[in-house]
């Protein structure tokens, strides 16, 4: 493998110099760098000891994420009064507590989320021969990082399938420059877990003989149910649709 020439003049890693500059602008630079300049951030990036570093900043661009998509249809409920009990109506800062108690929730179920798929993609880092780079602590930081695509998401109409692909784009090269991977290996570290989910989900479906048996008992109730709306009783007499019509006469056909 060829060895990585070294980078000179790319600008720092601005979060981890948020005490010199303020953590608002490390904050906008960090998530800029992430998202236009990739694999020059993660060649810049300082796997430190310890997860506080880059578990900050995971906690604040998941916070704006879900801002994003949860704060307008929050103000849709609240003006709109859809759904909400007549005691929020009338003291609609109950709301906005019970709305952010949620927020916090989410956030923290979501850090979870994230040591758990570190751990396991790290496994497949290790499968995929990034034994010498800084561990788990590499990949929990490139997932941490990585969550800047998700900004993606403001996008009108496109921002979901945006942040999705860039985001395992991101991955992809933060894999590579982190553990120190062919671009290969890197999208195999990355991409094979989640493919690997869906297999096993899609397997259990197919294979499952009770829920087939549900899947095609289904199937059949709305076969019969579809044939009974075609043929109407009305004061006893017996009113056939001319779409019940066509059909038998197609299969008379046949």
């Amino acid at each position: 493998m060829e060895e990585e020439q070294p980078i000179i003049d790319l600008e720092p890693v601005a979060w981890q110099q948020r005490s010199e500059i303020g953590s608002f602008r490390a904050l906008v630079r960090t998530i800029g760098q992430v998202l236009f300049k990739p694999a020059d951030f993660f060649s810049r990036l300082q796997i430190r000891p310890g997860y506080g570093e880059a578990l900050q900043f995971y906690v604040m661009v998941t916070t704006i994420n879900l801002a994003i998509v949860l704060v307008p249809i929050a103000f849709l409920m609240l003006f709109a009064s859809v759904a909400l009990p007549p005691v929020v109506n009338a003291y609609p800062i109950l709301f906005v507590i019970f709305f952010i108690l949620c927020m916090g929730l989410l956030v923290g179920f979501s850090i979870l989320i994230l040591f758990v798929i570190a751990a396991i993609m790290h496994l497949f880092v290790i499968l995929s021969g990034g034994k010498q780079g800084p561990g788990y602590q590499g990949t929990f930081g490139v997932l941490a990082y990585g969550t800047s695509g998700n900004i993606l998401n403001i996008v009108p109409f496109l921002g979901g399938m945006l942040s999705t692909v860039w985001t395992i784009v991101i991955g992809v090269i933060g894999f590579k420059k982190v553990h120190h991977l062919s671009i290969g290996r890197a999208i195999f570290a990355y991409i094979a877990p989640g493919l690997l989910i869906v297999v096993g989900i899609l397997a259990a479906i197919v294979y499952n003989p009770t829920l087939r048996e549900k899947v095609l008992e289904s199937r059949q109730q709305k076969r019969s149910l579809s044939r009974w709306e075609k043929s109407i009783t009305v004061n006893g007499n017996q009113t056939v649709t001319r779409e019940y019509r066509e059909e038998q006469t197609i299969e008379s056909v046949k």
